[in-house]
């Protein structure tokens, strides 16, 4: 029973890691560029190795895919939930980090997942793009607004895909390209989706 704990662990372990090195290759060489020798070479895995986890390069791509989606949502989380005390600090430190993230061209930054879903739509163009990033993003949204950040009555789907939207813009550097205003973003977020004022609900109530 332990070896077979082991076993599963090490396999799980092992995934991961070829999913991180698809990112990270891709990241580097684009789509077209990135090969299953680069990751097993990597990872120091067979390519045959590749091919029992996965059928086939797309299928890759669309696990990396998911896989850095989910890891960077825990991330925003993560800080989140450590701004407790302060919502209005904790989404400013969300957006920062997402900005920063894009500008240093981390494999992980939304950036890199939107050029990722692209090319997954690209290599399969019967898959429907389905915005998985804006997507799983929603449920934090739907945190922000009940903190009061943004108006409670708005999709929270829409403002998750204009989040996503305005951090992959360019607008996320100053005329130099190097200076980070994830404030402005922030404040473009604020002004768009801000909460009714008090006085208007208790109008609309009554």
């Amino acid at each position: 029973m332990a070896e077979e704990r082991f076993a599963q662990r090490a396999a799980k372990q092992r995934d991961a890691a070829m999913l991180r090195s698809l990112l990270t290759c891709f990241n580097e060489h684009g789509c077209f560029e990135t090969t299953l020798d680069q990751v097993a070479s990597d990872v120091g895995v067979g390519k045959g190795t590749l091919y029992r986890h996965y059928t086939s390069r797309d299928d890759l791509f669309e696990a990396a895919l998911r896989a850095g989606i989910e890891a960077l949502l825990l991330r925003c989380r993560s800080i989140w939930e450590t701004h407790a005390a302060d919502s209005d600090a904790g989404f400013r430190a969300v957006i920062d980090d997402l900005v920063a993230l894009n500008l240093r061209g981390d494999p992980l930054s939304p950036a890199t997942l939107s050029r990722l879903r692209c090319s997954c739509r690209w290599l399969n163009r019967s898959q429907p793009d389905k915005g998985e990033f804006e997507i799983a993003l929603t449920p934090l949204v739907r945190d922000w607004q009940a903190a009061g950040l943004f108006d409670q009555a708005t999709d929270a789907s829409w403002i998750a895909a204009v989040t996503g939207a305005l951090v992959n813009s360019l607008a996320t550097t100053g005329p130099d390209g190097q200076e980070p205003v994830a404030g402005r973003l922030v404040e473009i977020l604020r002004r768009a989706f801000a909460p009714a004022p008090q006085s208007i609900i208790a109008v609309v109530g009554r």
